[in-house]
């Protein structure tokens, strides 16, 4: 772990760390430095990256985190507290050569909209929390004006997680041929108290697993024909009518059903293999 402050290291001393690899986490970052302090994108060993900003601390101008441009070999990268509205260009990740698979954004509340992403080959796994200035549409940045066919397209699990003011998530994509997520299989969604929907496009084929926790307005009309587990945690008041769904025999959708509200267990279908009941300590893991 590197420790940055006014008295202490300083992101140019990582120059003389030629040797680096493996995982790094560089915490208490404020505000911008030197160009001579630019050097992460020197680390080519380095895998796993995370930057923990000062906790809230606005950053208008985005120098805070301008200097940190990683190696393309980077593999799984996590920002946390960032304060700017947001991110550098060099987050686009364009390079053909990027192995970024694992991208997790968290409490960065400032944070309007993500760059690009969709395109990103290399993505697997995405994880975006607390990011209470950025609306739905900010997951499809970009997708309008680029050339792709197929958004995220080898993203495996999508979690959602203290998006509080999220209500209406819809997909205002103008053009019909594109492909959204075809390989999904696991979406997780917690804690989004007034989210109402969740694109039928994201609910594709693909996916395997959602997990719902503390929705209470969410109803899903149709839920992904190949699902083997669904998961209802908390306050899932709005999926009485998914509920209606697994009763509904003309179907045959979960294999497992795991439920921790025993309101919506009683409406569950007979016919799932396998209902789980737990109590808070044996709750699946919601790690990534």
């Amino acid at each position: 772990m590197f420790v940055m402050s006014e008295e202490g290291c300083q992101l140019r001393e990582l120059s003389n760390l030629s040797n680096l690899c493996g995982s790094l986490t560089i915490t208490n970052i404020r505000g911008g430095g030197s160009k001579e302090s630019k050097n992460l994108k020197s680390k080519e060993h380095i895998r796993k990256l995370q930057l923990d900003f000062v906790k809230y601390q606005r950053d208008d101008d985005g120098s805070a985190i301008e200097l940190f441009e990683p190696h393309p070999n980077l593999e799984m990268f996590t920002i946390l507290y960032y304060g700017g509205s947001k991110f550098p260009k060099w987050m686009e990740f364009q390079s053909s050569s990027i192995m970024l698979r694992r991208l997790q954004i968290s409490e960065c509340r400032n944070l309007e909209i993500l760059p690009p992403w969709a395109n990103l080959e290399s993505l697997q796994c995405l994880l975006l929390a607390g990011l209470d200035s950025m609306s739905p549409m900010g997951l499809f940045n970009g997708l309008e004006a680029s050339s792709t066919t197929v958004a995220y397209p080898n993203l495996k699990k999508l979690i959602i997680w203290d998006m509080k003011h999220w209500e209406e998530w819809v997909m205002e994509i103008s053009c019909k041929n594109i492909t959204v997520m075809p390989r999904l299989r696991d979406l997780h969604i917690y804690n989004c108290p007034i989210l109402k929907s969740v694109p039928h496009q994201i609910l594709s084929q693909s996916v395997r697993k959602l997990f719902i926790n503390d929705c209470p307005e969410l109803a899903i009309s149709c839920l992904p024909p190949l699902l083997e587990e669904l998961i209802l945690d908390g306050d899932a008041g709005g999926m009485d009518s998914t509920a209606d769904l697994l009763c509904d025999k003309s179907h045959t959708y979960s294999k497992r059903c795991w439920c921790f509200d025993m309101r919506l267990l009683m409406e569950l279908s007979y016919e799932l293999e396998e209902i789980n009941v737990f109590t808070e300590a044996g709750k699946p893991d919601r790690t990534w």
